[in-house]
């Protein structure tokens, strides 16, 4: 919207030459300002993890912001800066993050609602906060303003993607691939969007070509290399060549993601090595790892769930109770722990003395809190399975085993939602409860003499 659709016309004669002066001011101005504007988003656009094109669009943006706080793209432009700035690696952002990005986004919003590339960062935004349906009707939004239909497209995948609908995602990024009009930056964030297909379809050869094709298209971009190592170590479960990767990655530049998968990468190599009992390979190992983090205390299986889940994670969990090495997570820890990253499950090896017990259906609780609905209760959910294990192992009832005991625990914590219920129906009122649900009987054991923390 120009000046002249906001200024009020009181007269004529002598007021027009005012607001012509006004409009004339107000356009070199606005000339200036889109000029800096277009030099901080080349600067964000060229970012690639290197932080003095950061700081130089941080001086821009705030000198913009301080001029002119009604300038609508600027406010866009804070929000691109702040989700780069507290960027740590794949969906993960430092706390705080996205709500400032999308208090930024809402401004620009208010101050150009017309404007589709403010309301597909908005969708970008609350994908990001597991939105999804609320990133959908922003995407509609964009749609009837004129967004680039590619872009909606990837966004639409990208929101599919994260609900685990790969199938569905495939389709919108196809529609990208297949068109004539897609620009290269779209081509590329389709083929990044097929990967999660393709590897959980189990077309592990399309998914590394893509892998190879981005190393191919820029040699010189160290991001490429360390997502490519890290889809080789969790997808190839290829430690060798995941640190080859990883070392091209941070020879180039030697930024935090790539750092993390190379530790990742020496911490499965340690875990196979102690699994084997190959003590001096193992130390060779943990010490190449605590090197890269600085001598900073890590737990492997929490790092290995960061950057991969899946198998890698159980051999960590293995390693680390043989060595002795890692953390051990008590009551407390685990409940903040799996309240920070609900919905999804934490690993670790849990340490905790049996307060009381009690039964639900087939699954008997141990509880470190005498009442289990105490928000700083853990509760260790033993299937049948490893019930009827533990009996035969030990010729009486867990529960009675238990009772009083220090145990340490292998698995995942996880916060779970308790509706409290009237007939047999939801009342609507909750609580939580965290649970480490085990499965068979070698996950847990008795400490003794061992002061739970």
């Amino acid at each position: 919207m120009t000046l002249w659709h906001r200024v009020v016309w009181i007269c004529m004669g002598t007021m027009l030459a005012v607001i012509a002066g006004r409009a004339t001011a107000q356009a070199s101005v606005t000339v200036e300002v889109a000029k800096d504007i277009k030099q901080a988003s080349e600067l964000l656009d060229q970012w690639n993890g290197g932080n003095d094109r950061l700081l130089r669009a941080r001086v821009i943006v705030d000198r913009v912001l301080q001029a002119h706080p009604d300038y609508a793209e600027v406010h866009r432009l804070q929000a691109r800066l702040l989700l780069s700035e507290g960027f740590r690696s794949r969906r993960n952002y430092l706390p705080g993050t996205l709500e400032a990005a999308a208090r930024s986004v809402d401004r620009a919003i208010t101050l150009a609602p017309d404007d589709p590339e403010n309301h597909l960062l908005r969708a970008r935004i609350h994908r990001l906060e597991s939105q999804w349906a609320k990133g959908e009707a922003v995407l509609l939004k964009a749609e009837q303003a004129g967004a680039d239909p590619a872009w909606v497209a990837i966004q639409r995948g990208d929101i599919l993607d994260d609900q685990g609908r790969w199938g569905e995602a495939a389709v919108y990024y196809r529609q990208v691939l297949a068109s004539t009009k897609a620009t290269k930056a779209q081509r590329d964030a389709a083929s990044s969007g097929m990967l999660a297909y393709y590897n959980l379809s189990g077309q592990l050869d399309d998914a590394e070509r893509v892998y190879r094709a981005q190393i191919k298209d820029d040699p010189a971009f160290a991001w490429s290399y360390g997502n490519y190592a890290a889809w080789l170590l969790c997808w190839r479960e290829d430690v060798d060549a995941a640190l080859v990767q990883a070392r091209k990655a941070r020879a180039l530049m030697d930024y935090g993601h790539a750092r993390m998968v190379e530790t990742a990468a020496l911490y499965d190599r340690w875990s196979a090595h102690v699994l084997a009992s190959r003590q001096v390979q193992a130390d060779e190992a943990w010490q190449q790892a605590q090197a890269i983090s600085g001598g900073d205390a890590s737990d492997p299986a929490l790092l290995l769930k960061e950057v991969c889940g899946g198998p890698v994670v159980l051999r960590a969990l293995q390693a680390m109770r043989i060595s002795g090495k890692g953390f051990r997570i008590g009551p407390a820890d685990a409940v903040m722990l799996a309240a920070d990253r609900a919905p999804e499950a934490v690993p670790g090896i849990f340490v905790m003395r049996v307060q009381a017990s009690g039964r639900s259906g087939n699954g008997l609780y141990l509880n470190s809190e005498k009442d289990y609905r105490d928000q700083r209760n853990l509760s260790v959910h033993l299937l049948p399975k490893a019930q009827e294990e533990l009996r035969r192992l030990y010729k009486q009832e867990p529960d009675t085993l238990f009772n009083g005991m220090v145990i340490q625990v292998i698995g995942h914590a996880q916060r779970t939602k308790i509706d409290f219920l009237a007939n047999g129906q939801p009342t609507g009122s909750f609580y939580y409860q965290t649970h480490v649900v085990v499965g068979a009987a070698d996950k847990i054991e008795v400490l003794e003499n061992v002061p739970s923390r």
